[in-house]
C-alpha cells in the first residue's frame, strides 16, 4: 500500500463516514451546501478546471490570482499535489487503456474505482513526468514538498474555524464527493457500453452527458482524448460546458 492512502484516503474515508453518519442523525441543509461547495469549488473549479485543463494540459491561461487560486483549490482535493496530479494524468494520456493504465476498465470496476489508489506504487513508475514549467514555480515546488503538512495543516484552520464545515466541505465534498465523482469516471468515462465516441481515438475514452453535467463538461472525455489541448471539451451544441464557459470568462 502507498503512502498516501494512509496519509489521506484512509483517515479521509473514516472522517467522511463520520460526517455522513452526523447528517443521517441530524440532518441539516447548511451541511449539505458546505458538502456542494467543497465538491465544486475545490473539486470541480479547483481540480477538473484548475489542474486537469489548466495545470496539465496548459489549455489557456490566466493571471497570477486564478493561477495561484487553481493551485491551492485543487490542492484541497486530497488527490496529492499539483506537481504528481498533472504527471500522473498525463501518464494516463500517454498510456490510455494500455497495460500501464493504473485506473483503466480493463482493470475492472474496483480497480477503476479505489484499488488503483491502494496497491500502485506511484515512486516506482517510470515517466511520471509533470510539466516543466510547473517545476520552475516556487510556489508550486514547496507545496509539492510539504503537500500532505499543508494539506493537514489547512484541515486544522477549518476544523478551529467550524468543525462542521471541516467535516462537511473538506472532508466530504473536496476529498469524498470529489475522489467519488473521479473514480466512477475512471470506469465509466472509458467503457465501451456507455456513452459514445464522436471520435476515434487509440484508446475506449466516451462522451457520457451524465458525468459531464455533474462535472460542468468533465464527461465529454472522447472529445477530450481526441484533443487534449483545447480546453473546450463539449463540440456540439448539445454538449454543454459550463466548465469552458467559466474559463472564457477567466482566462487572457
Amino acid at each position: 500500500m502507498n503512502s498516501h492512502f494512509y496519509k489521506i484516503v484512509l483517515p479521509q474515508w473514516i472522517l467522511s463516514s463520520i460526517a455522513i453518519v452526523l447528517l443521517c442523525t441530524d440532518f441539516q441543509w447548511v451541511n449539505i451546501f458546505y458538502a456542494l461547495l467543497g465538491l465544486y469549488i475545490p473539486g470541480i473549479i479547483g481540480n477538473t478546471i484548475g489542474f486537469h485543463r489548466y495545470l496539465t494540459h496548459q489549455s489557456f491561461e490566466v493571471n497570477r490570482f486564478w493561477h495561484y487560486a487553481f493551485v491551492f483549490l485543487g490542492s484541497l482535493t486530497g488527490q496529492g499535489s499539483a506537481i504528481f496530479w498533472t504527471a500522473l494524468h498525463l501518464y494516463h494520456h500517454r498510456n490510455s487503456d494500455n497495460d500501464l493504465d493504473v485506473h483503466s476498465p480493463n482493470r475492472g470496476f474496483l480497480n477503476s474505482f479505489i484499488l488503483w489508489q491502494i496497491k500502485e506504487n506511484f515512486q516506482g513508475m517510470k515517466g511520471l513526468i509533470a510539466p516543466k514549467k510547473l517545476y520552475k514555480d516556487p510556489v508550486i515546488k514547496f507545496l509539492h514538498y510539504n503537500y500532505y503538512k499543508i494539506y493537514w495543516g489547512f484541515g486544522i484552520f477549518f476544523l478551529l474555524l467550524d468543525p462542521f464545515f471541516f467535516l462537511y466541505f473538506f472532508c466530504l465534498g473536496a476529498f469524498f464527493l470529489m475522489s467519488l465523482v473521479d473514480n466512477v469516471s475512471n470506469f465509466f468515462l472509458h467503457y465501451e457500453k456507455v456513452g459514445y465516441s464522436s471520435y476515434e481515438t487509440n484508446d475506449n475514452s466516451r462522451n457520457v452527458p451524465l458525468i459531464a453535467y455533474l462535472t460542468l463538461g468533465g464527461g465529454w472525455h472522447n472529445n477530450h482524448h481526441h484533443n487534449p489541448k483545447k480546453y473546450r471539451f463539449g463540440v456540439s451544441k448539445y454538449e454543454f460546458d459550463i466548465g469552458a464557459f467559466i474559463i472564457d470568462l477567466i482566462k487572457k
